[in-house]
C-alpha cells in the first residue's frame, strides 16, 4: 500500500508540476477521497518543499496545493509558478490598496488617507485633509475640456447651465416652468440665488454636470460654480470662465492699455460697426456677444455699418433673441438695431426668445416661444 501511494505520489507530484492534469485511471470518487483533508499535506517537508504560485502565496508543497486545488472552482484554481516560497513584498508601514482619494490643502490628490499620511512622514510636512474626493483642477489652469457641446450654452431659471436653448425648450415641453436668464452659463452669484442650503448645491455637485467654469480667487478653474460653492466654500468666485484663458487675458491686456501700462497696438473696427480701441478690446468684449469678430484693422468706415454690410436672408437665418425680447433673424439685425434705434440693445441668447414662464401654464403644452 505504502509502495502504491509512493508511486501514485511520484506521478501526481510530476503532473503538479508540469501544470498536467492528474492519471486518467484516478477516479474522481477516488481523488475526492485522498483529498479528503488537505490539512495532512500541509508540511514543507513533505514531496519536495514550498512552492510559489499564480495567487503570490506559498503551500507548503506542491501536494498540497493540488489538494486545494481540487476542491476549488475552476476560475479559483492555482499554477505552480516555482520551487520555493514566494518573495516577500514589503510594504510601507502606512499603507491601504483601496482608492478613497482625498483632497489635500496642498491642492494635490492623494489615493486614501494613509497615502496623506504616509507622504507627511516622507517629507515633514503636516498636510491635512481639505475634503474627500479628488482635488478639483489640481493644476490651477485650463481645465482641457472639450467646449464644443457647451459653446451655445445659457443660463436658465433654475440656476443650471444648459448645453443650448433648445435643451430648455425640450425641457419646458415636458412641464419644466423654465426660462432663459442670459446666454451663458449661469454666474455664482445666479447660483447662490435661487440654491437654498449648501447642501442642495452639493447634491448638484455630485450629480448634475455641467460646464461652466469659474475663475477662484485661488486661482484655480473649478467646472462650475457648484463643485466651487460646495468644496470651496470660502473661494470667492474672480471671474467666469477659465483662469488664465485667451478672452480674460484679453480683457487684462485692455485694461493694461486704458491705464497705460501697455501700448495700443492701434484701433480695429468690429462686426458690429463699432470701433474698438485694440483687438484686446474686441476680444475682451466678445465675452458678452459671442458672434463678434474682427471686420478689419483701423477705425470702421460708414460701409462697415451692420445695417449696410447685413448679409441678405434668404433661408431660415440664424435666429438670435435680443435684450429686449425681440427675435432677430440673425446677430447682424441686432447690430443694426443697435445703431438706429437702441444703443443699449444687446445679444441675449441664440434662438427665438421663449415667452416668460409666467404667461403660461407650463403644462406639457407650454410654448417654447
Amino acid at each position: 500500500m505504502l509502495l502504491l501511494l509512493a508511486v501514485w505520489v511520484t506521478v501526481t507530484v510530476t503532473a503538479v508540476v508540469a501544470n498536467l492534469p492528474t492519471p486518467s485511471d484516478l477516479h474522481e470518487m477516488e481523488l475526492s477521497t485522498f483529498y479528503a483533508d488537505c490539512s495532512v499535506y500541509e508540511d514543507p517537508a513533505l514531496f519536495g518543499g514550498p512552492v510559489c504560485c499564480s495567487d503570490g502565496q506559498t503551500y507548503a508543497n506542491c501536494v498540497h496545493m493540488a489538494c486545494l486545488n481540487h476542491w476549488r472552482a475552476p476560475e479559483h484554481k492555482v499554477k505552480l509558478m516555482s520551487k520555493g516560497p514566494c518573495e516577500e513584498t514589503t510594504l510601507p508601514p502606512t499603507w491601504s490598496p483601496v482608492y478613497l482619494p482625498v483632497c489635500g490643502l496642498d491642492n494635490l490628490t492623494y489615493a486614501n488617507i494613509d497615502a496623506l499620511v504616509l507622504h507627511n512622514e516622507n517629507s515633514g510636512s503636516g498636510i491635512e485633509v481639505q475634503y474627500e474626493g479628488e482635488c478639483m483642477n489640481p493644476t490651477g489652469s485650463c481645465l482641457g475640456v472639450d467646449v464644443g457641446f457647451w459653446k451655445d450654452a445659457v443660463c436658465a431659471s433654475n440656476g443650471r447651465t444648459y448645453p443650448s436653448v433648445t435643451a430648455v425648450a425640450d425641457m419646458r415641453r415636458f412641464g419644466q416652468c423654465l426660462d432663459v436668464l442670459h446666454d451663458g452659463g449661469c454666474t455664482v452669484e445666479e447660483v447662490r440665488e435661487r440654491m437654498k442650503t449648501r447642501a442642495e448645491i452639493c447634491e448638484l455637485a455630485r450629480s448634475f454636470y455641467e460646464y461652466n467654469p469659474v475663475c477662484g480667487n485661488d486661482d484655480i478653474s473649478y467646472a462650475n460654480p457648484y463643485i466651487m460653492l460646495c468644496f470651496r466654500p470660502n473661494v470667492e468666485e474672480k471671474y467666469m470662465g477659465e483662469c488664465d484663458c485667451p478672452e480674460h487675458k484679453a480683457c487684462q491686456a485692455a485694461v493694461d492699455i486704458d491705464s497705460g501700462a501697455m501700448e495700443c497696438p492701434g484701433p480695429v473696427c468690429g462686426s458690429d460697426g463699432l470701433t474698438y480701441t485694440s483687438i484686446h478690446h474686441l476680444d475682451c468684449a466678445k465675452i458678452n456677444d459671442k458672434h463678434l469678430f474682427l471686420l478689419h484693422e483701423g477705425p470702421c468706415s460708414p460701409a462697415d455699418n451692420p445695417c449696410v454690410s447685413m448679409p441678405p436672408v434668404d433661408d431660415g437665418g440664424s435666429p438670435v433673441c435680443g435684450s429686449d425680447g425681440v427675435t432677430y433673424v440673425n446677430s447682424y439685425a441686432i447690430w443694426c438695431m443697435q445703431r438706429k434705434e437702441d444703443p443699449y440693445l444687446r445679444f441675449f441668447h441664440d434662438g427665438p426668445c421663449f415667452r416668460r414662464c409666467v404667461e403660461c401654464s407650463c403644462n406639457l403644452s407650454c410654448p417654447a416661444v
